[in-house]
């Protein structure tokens, strides 16, 4: 059996997190915030996209100047991002509110990055104004993180096709969908499934890879890459090819400048040497004595 492995959460900066046998996406897996793989798989590619290293968000840099927009981001990191960028979590249902079938136009335009993590799956009908409004409200260097479940099957998955208005009923103790369809015909479905309560947390479907590529790019979207590299020393682990995060540009250039890069790798390295230094027990002892440098 493969012994558990540490790592340090690229959200909490927690090292005594371990991982088991299981590397679910939704488990929670450290013990300091509580953030899934999942949840720290949406940091990891925010640092690589951003900066082009592996950084956790106690090692970003504060940049006020870069407005990010979370779309029912978990409170896990949405306070920190908050710390960090001009950054705004909105809701479907709370303030702030940012419903993707009906958005507030005067936002279109305005955000260098937008976080969309488990919410499409839960959109209801037309979808492509969903994936319109994601693509709308980027600046035109900006860029989409988006994750969902998908596989690599031919074509979406529709748990309710052809539905266009429908409701939520209680029938013999269980939970049913009573939906009308194009044609006016009422159909009613069981076996729903939710995530996390019930609600707007109902799974409407379930993608495909060539489906969410094709709505990204009819949307607008000119670079979509599906993040596959895991990172070991943040715990975060892609089993699979399926529903890995995904990074949609409005351009086709990548945001991260090697300028950028260069300058955030040199800022991280004198960083850690500057706590290493300040560690080291002969420095400690140094200052004790009045000698050697006082750092």
């Amino acid at each position: 059996m493969k012994p558990p492995l540490t790592f340090c959460c690229n959200v909490c900066g927690c090292v005594d997190s371990r991982l088991g046998a299981s590397t679910a996406r939704e488990e929670s897996t450290c013990v300091g915030c509580g953030a899934s793989s999942r949840m720290r798989a949406v940091i990891l590619v925010l640092s690589r996209e951003m900066f082009g290293i592996d950084l956790p968000l106690s090692r970003f840099p504060t940049l006020k100047s870069v407005r990010g927009l979370g779309i029912s981001d978990s409170p896990v990191y949405a306070g920190l991002l908050d710390k960090l960028f001009n950054y705004e979590n909105t809701h479907l249902h709370q303030e702030p509110v940012l419903d993707l079938l009906n958005p507030d136009e005067t936002r279109y335009g305005k955000f260098d990055f937008v976080i969309c993590s488990e919410v499409l799956e839960h959109v209801t009908f037309p979808l492509e104004r969903a994936f319109e409004t994601l693509s709308r409200l980027l600046t035109s260097s900006g860029f989409l993180i988006l994750t969902t479940p998908f596989s690599v099957e031919d074509d979406t998955i529709e748990h309710f096709p052809q539905i266009r208005a429908f409701g939520l009923a209680e029938c013999d103790g269980r939970t049913v969908l009573v939906g009308r369809s194009q044609d006016n015909e009422y159909r009613v479905y069981d076996r729903l499934r939710f995530h996390g309560g019930e609600g707007v947390t109902l799974e409407m479907r379930i993608f495909s890879e060539s489906a969410l590529r094709k709505h990204l790019h009819d949307a607008g979207f000119r670079r979509v890459r599906i993040e596959t590299k895991s990172s070991e020393e943040h715990g975060v682990f892609f089993s699979g090819p399926c529903s890995l995060p995904i990074i949609a540009g409005r351009s086709d250039v990548p945001s991260c400048r090697a300028s950028v890069h260069e300058i955030v790798r040199q800022f991280d390295v004198c960083r850690r040497r500057i706590e290493m230094v300040r560690s080291s027990r002969w420095v400690r002892l140094g200052r004790l004595l009045g000698v050697g440098p006082q750092v």
